[in-house]
């Protein structure tokens, strides 16, 4: 061994370097490792890993503090285990004269792939070995060798090389989903781009059955406001007017009102885990269609479009998308469903209210219809000073060292108060 002839090393390897410019590695004998002194003139920590069956660990320990002193990555340039009988206890000896057993050597495999598994600092292995004339099957099934071909441990170290393969692959396929959601986005948004709520409600697909269940148990839960008035009013009738039996009426209406307001406890759960899963999915696929989209346009689209604008159509927007799905599945739900019952009750009391009802929803409707051009503008127009307020915030962020070496806080103060002034306009009016 001449590890301990260090100065004589680093003349060879920096001759070697005049001439090769690839990465240099030295493979040291087994347990060698932190013998070697000159690691830190070479790429790569390398050796043979003829290790026991039994002592994987407590000799990685060993060579993991060689690694960590130098600083290098490692790889075993040599490793293997013949098909012999105590093969595995001695996997260095080929002199070893043991009777063929096979399984000698797949389990020595495992063992040694199991154990630099744990241990991220190992980056690989050659394995020895793979002969020039490779054996047939029926060869290899009385080879006692270190031959890997055809015997039972190629089987071994395809499955250890193919978790890497698997991970790829689920990677690949993860990465082609994101894109056909990309595509899949831009169709919505391109056929229904003159209708807002067709464009909501395609941004659900998918998702329908979830947010079906979600609406379910929302008009469940949402039942006792509307229930609760009418099991009032039949208890107060009962006891003004006396009539029936008083005290089964106050027992079942109670009874009624309890198992209502009882109800909306798990209703009012499923309902929000329902919805919430729902939303957060929609938000997630849309916020990727978009980070998809910006890893596709032009460098020079990127170079005239303000980063601060960017995330804002990221963040902000798609927060705005979910409060707009939030105004119609719940908020614009409940104004339905109260609107519904107190039509029904009304009609079953008393026509005339209902006919006064009736004759203020053309009222209602042509407010409507008035208003909505000018909120849609201002709505609009805020949301253009929001986004040139988030891309302006960014670029101060990102010139802070500039302005503060030039002395130009104020100055800089003053321009975004000015913004900030108009954003402040743009709200009021809207």
């Amino acid at each position: 061994m001449t590890e301990h002839r260090s100065e004589e090393w680093r003349n060879v390897i920096a001759a070697i370097r005049n001439y090769y410019h690839g990465p240099v590695s030295y493979n040291t004998d087994k347990y060698q490792e932190e013998n070697v002194t000159w690691w830190d003139c070479v790429d790569m920590i390398s050796s043979s890993g003829y290790y026991p069956i039994d002592q994987w660990e407590q000799e990685l320990d060993r060579i993991e503090r060689t690694v960590q002193k130098f600083k290098k990555p490692f790889f075993f340039a040599e490793a293997g285990c013949m098909s012999r009988k105590g093969s595995s206890m001695v996997p260095n000896n080929w002199a070893n004269q043991g009777a063929l057993r096979l399984e000698e050597q797949p389990d020595w495999y495992r063992a040694m792939f199991e154990a630099c598994a744990k241990r991220s600092w190992v980056n690989g292995f050659a394995m020895w070995e793979w002969a020039p004339v490779l054996p047939s099957r029926s060869t290899a099934a009385r080879d006692t060798s270190y031959e890997i071909c055809n015997k039972p441990v190629q089987e071994v170290i395809k499955d250890y090389y193919g978790r890497d393969t698997k991970e790829n692959n689920i990677q690949q396929t993860s990465e082609q989903d994101l894109w056909q959601e990309e595509a899949a986005m831009m169709h919505i948004f391109s056929r229904n781009r003159k209708n807002n709520l067709r464009t909501l409600l395609s941004l659900f697909k998918g998702h329908y059955g979830a947010l079906a269940g979600s609406v379910f148990f929302f008009i469940i839960k949402h039942s006792p406001t509307w229930v609760l008035p009418i099991v009032t009013a039949n208890i107060i009738n009962a006891v003004t007017d006396h009539n029936g039996n008083i005290t089964k009426i106050l027992i079942l209406n109670t009874i009624l009102m309890i198992v209502f307001l009882v109800q909306n406890i798990p209703t009012n759960y499923i309902h929000t885990w329902l919805y919430a899963k729902t939303v957060r999915t929609v938000e997630k696929e849309l916020r990727e269609a978009l980070v998809c989209k910006l890893q596709q346009l032009l460098i020079t689209y990127h170079k005239e479009m303000q980063s601060g604008r960017l995330q804002s159509k990221i963040m902000r927007d798609v927060e705005q998308i979910q409060n707009l799905a939030s105004q119609i599945f719940i908020s614009l739900l409940t104004i339905i469903l109260n609107i519904g019952v107190s039509f029904g009750v009304v009609i079953f009391k008393s026509r005339i209210v209902f006919l006064f009802f009736l004759c203020t929803i053309p009222v209602s409707v042509l407010i409507i219809v008035g208003f909505k051009g000018k909120i849609k503008t201002h709505n609009r127009a805020f949301r253009k000073e929001m986004e040139e307020t988030s891309a302006k915030v960014m670029e101060m962020v990102e010139m802070i060292p500039v302005t503060k070496a030039h002395a130009l806080e104020d100055q800089e103060a003053r321009k975004m108060s000015e913004q900030l002034r108009k954003v402040a306009e743009k709200r009021a009016s809207a």
